[in-house]
């Protein structure tokens, strides 16, 4: 795949220059993290040239693996649909594989699982450029209301109390919180 890409730029001629272009085609298929040239003479008039090339990492399987919760249920497939722009098949970097962990825990925390952690893992598959994606996901324990005071001077709040979500003892949600 890579060789047909940079075949055409390089041509039959040994250049220099179409050497640094066949770089940048490579560095702009986005597929790869690093690549060095070697040349080495052929002869009187020719040049052999070896490209070692280090691809990016692809995702072909994502998984989330959701540890113990207390409270409201928590699946995978809710925290799946957090994930930015992290599906099979797409290349991965460290650096998205945290942000993405951060986005899980984001939501996590609008949910009321303010002590939750996120772990995420590469898993080698058939090779070492095509990996398992794994998000360790452990919630723990969700908050509680403990107390919901309301406190504004000239209102009575006893009209609208009946109608909150947000009581003592129920579980914390950001949505309740919004809606009440």
């Amino acid at each position: 795949q890579f060789l047909a890409l940079i075949k055409p730029i390089l041509g039959a001629k040994y250049s220099a220059v179409r050497v640094r272009e066949s770089l940048q085609a490579l560095y702009d298929s986005g597929r790869i993290v690093s690549v060095t040239v070697e040349a080495t003479e052929n002869g009187a008039d020719a040049v052999n040239l070896r490209f070692i090339i280090k691809r990016k990492k692809q995702a072909e399987k994502i998984i989330i693996e959701v540890g113990d919760t207390i409270g409201e249920k928590v699946t995978e497939e809710e925290l799946l649909l957090k994930l930015n722009v992290l599906n099979a098949g797409a290349t991965i970097t460290d650096q998205e594989l945290q942000n993405n962990g951060n986005l899980i825990l984001e939501y996590l925390r609008t949910r009321g699982y303010f002590n939750a952690k996120v772990t995420p893992l590469q898993k080698s598959l058939t090779n070492e450029t095509e990996v398992a994606v794994i998000f360790q996901v452990v919630p723990g324990t969700q908050a509680k209301i403990e107390k919901f005071d309301i406190n504004i001077e000239g209102f009575d709040a006893s009209k609208v109390r009946t109608k909150l979500k947000l009581e003592p003892g129920e579980m914390y949600s950001r949505e309740k919180y919004d809606k009440d």
